[in-house]
């Protein structure tokens, strides 16, 4: 096998995953639940909500 045939070898090789992983996340980002990223912001601001909600019934 001669040098360019196995450089246009690799060429194909990193192409090819780079679709798939490409592929791979847009299918992610598609299946993924509406709002499923908002639960990692809640637990930011869970304890002063309820601080707020407490002194609102006082």
């Amino acid at each position: 096998m001669s040098t360019l045939c196995v450089v246009m070898l690799m060429l194909v090789l990193v192409v090819v995953v780079a679709v798939v992983v490409a592929v791979s996340v847009a299918v992610i980002v598609v299946l993924q639940e509406p709002g499923a990223h908002k639960i990692d912001r809640e637990t930011e601001h869970r304890d002063r909500d309820r601080l707020i909600e407490a002194d609102c019934n006082r």
